[in-house]
Protein backbone atom coordinates (compact mmCIF):
# COMPACT_ATOMS: atom_id res chain seq x y z
CA UNK A 1 0.00 0.00 0.00
CA UNK A 2 1.30 3.35 -0.80
CA UNK A 3 0.11 7.38 -0.75
CA UNK A 4 -0.65 9.24 -3.38
CA UNK A 5 -1.52 12.89 -3.57
CA UNK A 6 -1.31 15.34 -1.47
CA UNK A 7 0.34 13.52 1.43
CA UNK A 8 2.70 11.90 -0.64
CA UNK A 9 4.41 15.19 -1.68
CA UNK A 10 3.73 17.01 1.81
CA UNK A 11 1.59 19.68 0.78
CA UNK A 12 -1.84 18.03 2.30
CA UNK A 13 -3.93 20.59 4.21
CA UNK A 14 -6.45 19.94 8.04
CA UNK A 15 -9.10 19.37 4.92
CA UNK A 16 -6.98 16.93 2.84
CA UNK A 17 -8.02 13.06 2.11
CA UNK A 18 -6.52 10.28 2.72
CA UNK A 19 -5.26 8.73 -1.10
CA UNK A 20 -4.06 5.06 -1.11
CA UNK A 21 -3.45 2.77 -3.50
CA UNK A 22 -2.94 -0.82 -3.28
CA UNK A 23 -0.41 -2.43 -5.82
CA UNK A 24 -1.69 -6.24 -6.71
CA UNK A 25 0.07 -8.61 -8.68
CA UNK A 26 -0.56 -9.18 -12.40
CA UNK A 27 -3.16 -11.54 -11.66
CA UNK A 28 -5.01 -10.14 -8.53
CA UNK A 29 -8.54 -8.74 -9.67
CA UNK A 30 -8.39 -5.22 -8.90
CA UNK A 31 -12.33 -4.81 -9.39
CA UNK A 32 -13.20 -7.69 -7.20
CA UNK A 33 -10.62 -6.91 -4.56
CA UNK A 34 -12.09 -3.31 -4.12
CA UNK A 35 -15.33 -4.65 -4.12
CA UNK A 36 -14.42 -7.20 -1.20
CA UNK A 37 -12.77 -4.42 0.67
CA UNK A 38 -15.99 -1.91 0.06
CA UNK A 39 -18.15 -5.01 1.79
CA UNK A 40 -15.65 -5.43 4.39
CA UNK A 41 -15.43 -1.88 5.06
CA UNK A 42 -19.76 -1.81 4.84
CA UNK A 43 -19.40 -4.95 7.49
CA UNK A 44 -17.02 -2.49 10.29
CA UNK A 45 -19.20 0.31 9.34
CA UNK A 46 -22.49 -1.11 10.57
CA UNK A 47 -20.48 -2.04 13.66
CA UNK A 48 -19.64 1.53 13.92
CA UNK A 49 -15.85 0.70 13.83
CA UNK A 50 -14.97 4.26 12.78
CA UNK A 51 -15.68 3.53 8.54
CA UNK A 52 -18.58 5.36 7.38
CA UNK A 53 -20.45 6.52 3.54
CA UNK A 54 -18.44 3.67 2.08
CA UNK A 55 -18.91 4.45 -1.20
CA UNK A 56 -18.55 1.91 -4.59
CA UNK A 57 -18.70 4.27 -8.22
CA UNK A 58 -20.77 2.35 -10.89
CA UNK A 59 -19.28 0.63 -13.88
CA UNK A 60 -19.51 1.54 -17.04
CA UNK A 61 -18.45 0.84 -20.66
CA UNK A 62 -15.91 3.72 -20.27
CA UNK A 63 -15.10 3.65 -16.99
CA UNK A 64 -13.72 0.28 -14.73
CA UNK A 65 -14.01 0.41 -10.98
CA UNK A 66 -10.25 1.15 -9.95
CA UNK A 67 -11.44 3.34 -6.32
CA UNK A 68 -13.59 3.38 -3.50
CA UNK A 69 -14.38 6.11 -0.84
CA UNK A 70 -15.39 6.33 2.51
CA UNK A 71 -14.44 8.25 5.72
CA UNK A 72 -12.82 6.93 8.49
CA UNK A 73 -13.19 9.02 11.72
CA UNK A 74 -13.59 12.06 9.94
CA UNK A 75 -11.42 12.18 7.10
CA UNK A 76 -11.81 11.17 3.42
CA UNK A 77 -10.29 8.33 2.23
CA UNK A 78 -9.39 7.13 -1.14
CA UNK A 79 -8.73 3.71 -1.80
CA UNK A 80 -6.97 2.94 -5.41
CA UNK A 81 -5.36 -0.39 -7.13
CA UNK A 82 -2.63 -0.76 -8.98
CA UNK A 83 -1.50 -3.95 -10.95
CA UNK A 84 2.68 -4.69 -10.83
CA UNK A 85 3.72 -0.63 -9.84
CA UNK A 86 1.91 2.06 -8.64
CA UNK A 87 2.97 4.04 -12.13
CA UNK A 88 0.54 1.46 -13.38
CA UNK A 89 -2.57 3.84 -11.45
CA UNK A 90 -3.13 7.17 -13.58
CA UNK A 91 -3.81 9.06 -10.05
CA UNK A 92 -0.43 7.81 -8.70
CA UNK A 93 1.83 9.28 -12.01
CA UNK A 94 1.28 12.77 -10.86
CA UNK A 95 2.02 12.32 -7.48
CA UNK A 96 4.94 10.25 -8.36
CA UNK A 97 6.42 13.46 -10.22
CA UNK A 98 5.67 15.92 -7.55
CA UNK A 99 7.39 14.27 -5.11
CA UNK A 100 10.34 14.15 -7.83
CA UNK A 101 10.67 18.01 -8.12
CA UNK A 102 9.83 18.51 -4.70
CA UNK A 103 13.05 16.32 -3.65
CA UNK A 104 14.89 17.86 -6.05
CA UNK A 105 13.85 21.07 -5.54
CA UNK A 106 14.49 21.12 -1.91
CA UNK A 107 18.10 20.15 -2.69
CA UNK A 108 18.84 22.67 -5.24
CA UNK A 109 17.29 25.46 -3.88
CA UNK A 110 16.30 24.38 0.25
CA UNK A 111 13.42 24.02 2.13
CA UNK A 112 12.27 27.60 1.74
CA UNK A 113 11.10 26.65 -1.76
CA UNK A 114 8.74 23.97 -0.53
CA UNK A 115 7.59 26.31 2.26
CA UNK A 116 6.76 28.73 -0.42
CA UNK A 117 4.76 26.24 -2.40
CA UNK A 118 2.51 25.39 0.40
CA UNK A 119 1.67 28.56 1.46
CA UNK A 120 0.71 29.61 -2.23
CA UNK A 121 -1.22 26.51 -2.64
CA UNK A 122 -3.39 27.45 0.90
CA UNK A 123 -3.79 30.85 -0.48
CA UNK A 124 -5.33 29.26 -3.48
CA UNK A 125 -7.56 26.96 -1.74
CA UNK A 126 -8.60 29.52 0.37
CA UNK A 127 -9.66 32.02 -2.41
CA UNK A 128 -10.98 28.94 -3.95
CA UNK A 129 -9.08 28.83 -7.59
CA UNK A 130 -8.39 25.24 -6.74
CA UNK A 131 -11.48 22.59 -5.76
CA UNK A 132 -12.23 21.51 -2.29
CA UNK A 133 -12.50 18.21 -2.11
CA UNK A 134 -15.89 16.82 -3.03
CA UNK A 135 -16.91 19.11 -5.46
CA UNK A 136 -16.93 19.07 -8.87
CA UNK A 137 -14.50 21.16 -10.86
CA UNK A 138 -16.47 23.87 -12.88
CA UNK A 139 -14.14 27.12 -13.36
CA UNK A 140 -11.71 25.49 -10.94
CA UNK A 141 -8.23 24.33 -10.95
CA UNK A 142 -6.85 20.84 -9.49
CA UNK A 143 -4.38 21.84 -6.89
CA UNK A 144 -1.32 20.05 -8.11
CA UNK A 145 -1.94 21.24 -11.42
CA UNK A 146 -1.57 24.95 -9.52
CA UNK A 147 1.38 23.08 -7.81
CA UNK A 148 2.68 22.28 -11.25
CA UNK A 149 3.14 26.12 -12.36
CA UNK A 150 4.15 27.32 -9.44
CA UNK A 151 7.12 25.39 -9.12
CA UNK A 152 7.61 25.81 -13.03
CA UNK A 153 7.41 29.56 -12.70
CA UNK A 154 10.09 29.63 -9.02
CA UNK A 155 12.34 27.05 -10.38
CA UNK A 156 12.66 29.60 -13.61
CA UNK A 157 13.38 32.42 -11.20
CA UNK A 158 16.05 31.32 -9.01
CA UNK A 159 18.24 29.32 -12.13
CA UNK A 160 21.48 31.37 -12.58
CA UNK A 161 22.59 32.21 -15.76
CA UNK A 162 25.17 30.03 -17.33
CA UNK A 163 28.96 31.74 -17.85
CA UNK A 164 28.68 34.40 -21.05
CA UNK A 165 25.45 34.38 -20.67
CA UNK A 166 23.34 38.16 -19.88
CA UNK A 167 21.08 38.39 -16.47
CA UNK A 168 17.85 39.75 -16.35
CA UNK A 169 18.08 42.22 -13.92
CA UNK A 170 14.57 41.35 -12.74
CA UNK A 171 15.38 37.98 -11.84
CA UNK A 172 18.68 39.22 -10.15
CA UNK A 173 16.45 41.16 -7.88
CA UNK A 174 14.61 38.08 -7.09
CA UNK A 175 17.54 36.47 -6.57
CA UNK A 176 18.99 38.74 -4.03
CA UNK A 177 15.72 39.23 -2.48
CA UNK A 178 14.85 35.33 -2.07
CA UNK A 179 18.47 34.89 -0.28
CA UNK A 180 17.14 37.44 2.70
CA UNK A 181 13.72 36.37 2.75
CA UNK A 182 13.08 33.23 1.20
CA UNK A 183 9.56 32.36 1.67
CA UNK A 184 7.92 36.00 1.42
CA UNK A 185 9.67 36.71 -1.45
CA UNK A 186 8.70 34.00 -3.05
CA UNK A 187 4.97 33.42 -2.30
CA UNK A 188 4.55 37.10 -3.68
CA UNK A 189 6.05 36.51 -6.62
CA UNK A 190 3.53 33.37 -7.34
CA UNK A 191 1.00 35.26 -6.39
CA UNK A 192 2.24 37.81 -8.98
CA UNK A 193 2.62 35.09 -11.64
CA UNK A 194 -0.50 33.96 -11.27
CA UNK A 195 -2.30 37.12 -11.62
CA UNK A 196 -0.36 37.95 -14.47
CA UNK A 197 -0.34 34.44 -16.55
CA UNK A 198 -2.81 34.91 -19.74
CA UNK A 199 -4.70 31.46 -19.25
CA UNK A 200 -7.00 32.42 -22.24
CA UNK A 201 -3.51 32.20 -24.50
CA UNK A 202 -1.70 29.72 -23.15
CA UNK A 203 -5.07 27.31 -21.96
CA UNK A 204 -4.37 23.80 -23.04
CA UNK A 205 -7.38 21.60 -23.38
CA UNK A 206 -7.04 17.79 -23.27
CA UNK A 207 -9.87 14.94 -23.60
CA UNK A 208 -10.14 11.48 -23.28
CA UNK A 209 -9.76 10.89 -26.79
Amino acid sequence: VVLFGSHSYHTALPISDVDMCCVLPIEKDGTQFLQDIAALLTKMEAKDAGFEKVSVPKETTRHKLDRITAIFRGVDVDLATSTETPGNFEGCQGSGAMELMRRKSIAKFGESFWSAILLFKCLCHGARVTQHHGEGKHEQFKAITVMFMAVAWLTEALVVPADGEVADPAAVAFQQGYKTCPVIVALRFLVQCFLQFDFRRYAVNITRD
